[in-house]
């Protein structure tokens, strides 16, 4: 699987901030469970894998997600070092409306697959504190939104 970075914009087109992915598959294999380690619109995959580890589950929220995990217990993930996407930040949209269950939906797939992945311990409280966090990351303006988002993704 491979995917690239993202410009971050906002309502008026404004670039909020930008950031790359992890870019090799063991950087990338050390962080899936704390985090999605791709943009979804920049993914390309071979179907053919992914018919064979089921598609896309779509009564989970966070299917894509889900998808990365399975896939890569049969092959490699990287990111490209470049910014091929914009993601227009909507925090009233449907992303935001539903974060907060998306983000208890991630701490069951990280315990679905914390025998395939490293890192099982500090994903789970990592899941947890931004859990904890979101309400209030929520009420921030969105410039400082997009510094927590940049900082996430390097943590």
């Amino acid at each position: 699987m491979i995917g690239t970075g993202v410009v971050i914009v906002g309502n008026g087109g404004e670039e909020i901030t930008r950031y790359l992915m992890p870019q090799k598959d063991a950087e990338i294999r050390n962080k899936i469970l704390r985090m999605n380690c791709f943009i979804h619109s920049s993914v390309m995959y071979r179907k053919r894998v992914v018919e064979e580890v089921g598609g896309y589950t779509v009564e989970k929220m966070s299917e894509d997600h889900d998808l990365w995990l399975r896939l890569g217990r049969l092959g490699k993930f990287v990111n490209l070092p470049d910014y091929a996407v914009q993601y227009y930040l909507n925090m009233k949209g449907y992303n935001s409306q539903d974060k907060f269950l998306r983000l208890k939906q991630n701490l069951l797939f990280i315990k679905e697959h914390k025998d395939y992945y490293p890192n099982y311990f500090q994903a789970l409280l990592l899941g947890w504190v931004k859990i904890c966090f979101y309400p209030i990351f929520n009420l921030m303006p969105t410039r400082l939104k997009g510094i927590f988002l940049k900082l996430h993704k390097k943590i």
